[in-house]
């Protein structure tokens, strides 16, 4: 199976399966999302174009000094590459994780600042979170 990882910002080049070895997933290719009248707490992009036996790894609600590493770890024993959707209130608890996620060239996201529902807030309230986790 191979991998693809997702970018949705700039990041260091991945290594190919054929770099890491027969044995490893790997990461095959990558997909760039267009952000132009994305729309917070929705839904940004139709389905990916994505080959058969593909996937894409994706990690939510980080970075986390009890977990980020492992997967970090396992990633790199994979020779694979992912994109880690971050919370804000992770980011500023542990940002040098977070440096390294992405050192390591992994893409990064943020997916909120401390993870409402989004639908429950005011559109006012989804600006402010949004402020919030990209002030991290």
């Amino acid at each position: 199976m191979r991998c693809i990882a997702l970018i949705l910002a700039a990041c260091a080049a991945s290594a190919s399966a054929a770099e890491c070895g027969p044995d490893k997933l790997g990461t095959e290719r990558t997909i760039v999302l267009q952000r132009e009248g994305a729309q917070y707490g929705a839904q940004q992009h139709t389905a990916l174009p994505l080959e058969k036996g593909e996937v894409v790894l994706t990690f939510d609600d980080g970075p986390s000094a009890d977990n980020t590493p492992l997967v970090l770890k396992a990633l790199s024993d994979q020779c694979a590459r992912a994109t880690f959707f971050m919370l804000g209130q992770g980011l500023r608890k542990d940002p040098d994780l977070a440096r390294e996620t992405v050192r390591e060239g992994h893409s990064a996201g943020i997916h909120s600042d401390t993870h409402p529902h989004m639908a429950t807030l005011t559109p006012a309230q989804q600006l402010d979170d949004l402020a919030l986790s990209r002030a991290a």
